[in-house]
């Protein structure tokens, strides 16, 4: 696996991309690869030869200088296909990046070192909690502006922002870090917008306060961080590299959980690569030793059904959706194809529900695929249609369709809790009544 980002000025991304298509021509390279104005993102899995060629590649091409990369070895391809192509925006936001100054000098965000990171998560959970900084945090490793206030006691509120989908918060995240409000981080606002203009955690925050951003690999930071500087916040912070870095450097330090990943494995332990490796080699011995084999359905064949992986059965953070009891991470997509809905299950839930989010998934009317009782990923719909049959629906139709089901599902679920919490406030007030019937008799 290699993954990497660099932010640069493009001045004809389209051309560029025809380069890095030719480039990529017969070479065993599968994944994800973006380019735009602003520069690139790349997630991709190949052979060591080539997916190192490639990278090493871009960092010699005019304008990506100074491109740092991460690998990770896997025992085969993370992805089904190769996706090479130009997009506006780098990562998805609502009303776009194009506008923001992403990557310029002053618009970035103080990236952080894993360790610092960590005693900021400390200072913050100190901070939440009323208590002072005390042993359990090295002040000396905290920013410069942070460390002033809090020798002076100054330091009332640290935010910390999870810049990550909902449902990549439930499989883990930092201690401290709240869930985002937001269902996807490309609902979360801009002054282009929203009236908001900033995540619902930091409405009437001081501009002075400090901000924490973190996300799986760090270019969700970098892009945000230009929004917050135009807003006018001076103190932001980011997690250089990502949670892929700091379990490199640090491990699972102040984590809860496990890290969901946009590859085949969906989700991977709280540790330094090397133990995950590790664990694999032990748990697999023999079974896998090359790209060859590829089951179909699934993205790749590591992670066929009924082998034995390391990245299954991991600890979540959250429970589990139907039940509330303990799930285990991968989460999966919702059998029924209209809902697609990621979520964690228990291995009860998930079996009983047939691989569906809710009894109303498991009775509907069109296509429910198979349980997805093995990380990796469906394949495309027309996989699971009977035959003769193709679902003709475009990649942004079916998003479009999906933003509706979430915001009724959503919508369904605040009048649960308002009518639960009718019933309760019903409930209290009479047994308050019955106590005071009682006192004055």
């Amino acid at each position: 696996m290699v993954n990497f980002y660099h932010l640069c000025r493009v001045a004809d991304p389209e051309a560029e991309t025809a380069a890095h298509r030719e480039f990529c021509r017969g070479r065993d390279i599968r994944g994800r690869i973006y380019l735009s104005w602003q520069g690139i993102n790349a997630q991709l899995s190949g052979t060591r030869e080539d997916a190192h060629a490639y990278a090493e590649w871009v960092a010699g091409r005019p304008g990506f200088g100074g491109l740092a990369w991460r690998t990770e070895r896997v025992p085969a391809h993370m992805f089904p296909r190769l996706t090479l192509k130009f997009r506006e925006s780098l990562i998805s936001m609502a009303g776009g990046t194009k506008h923001l100054p992403v990557g310029e000098e002053g618009y970035l965000p103080e990236h952080l070192e894993p360790g610092q990171w960590r005693e900021m998560i400390r200072a913050a959970r100190a901070v939440r909690a009323g208590a002072g900084l005390g042993d359990g945090v090295d002040l000396g490793a905290l920013p410069a502006p942070v460390a002033e206030r809090a020798g002076k006691s100054a330091l009332d509120e640290i935010v910390v922002l999870d810049l990550r989908n909902d449902y990549e918060w439930d499989v883990g995240h930092f201690e401290g870090a709240d869930r985002p409000r937001e269902s996807r981080f490309s609902e979360t606002p801009t002054e282009s917008t929203d009236d908001l203009q900033v995540p619902a955690y930091m409405e009437g925050k001081d501009k002075d306060t400090p901000v924490m951003m973190y996300c799986t690999g760090g270019i969700r930071c970098d892009v945000y961080a230009a929004h917050l500087r135009t807003m006018g916040y001076r103190n932001v912070y980011a997690l250089g590299g990502g949670v892929h870095r700091y379990f490199e450097e640090v491990g699972g330090d102040e984590w809860d959980g496990s890290l969901y990943v946009f590859d085949g494995r969906v989700a991977v332990p709280a540790e330094r690569p090397e133990e995950s490796e590790r664990r694999w080699r032990e748990g697999r011995e023999g079974e896998v030793g090359s790209l060859e084999g590829h089951v179909p359905g699934r993205v790749n064949s590591c992670l066929a059904h009924g082998q034995t992986s390391p990245f299954r059965g991991l600890r979540a953070a959250a429970g589990c959706r139907v039940c509330g009891g303990e799930a285990e991470a991968p989460p999966i997509n919702c059998a029924n194809i209209d809902c697609n809905r990621i979520f964690l299950a228990c291995p009860g839930c998930k079996q009983r529900l047939l691989g569906c989010c809710g009894r109303e998934c498991v009775e509907a009317p069109r296509l429910r695929r198979p349980v997805q009782d093995a990380p990796g990923n469906y394949a495309k719909w027309n996989k699971y249609a009977p035959e003769g049959e193709r679902i003709n629906e475009s990649r942004i139709g079916r998003r479009r369709r999906e933003r509706r089901a979430r915001k009724s599902r959503e919508a369904a679920e605040a009048k649960r809790e308002q009518r639960e919490a009718r019933k309760e406030m019903a409930a209290a007030a009479m047994r308050d009544s019955a106590g005071g019937g009682g006192g004055g008799a």
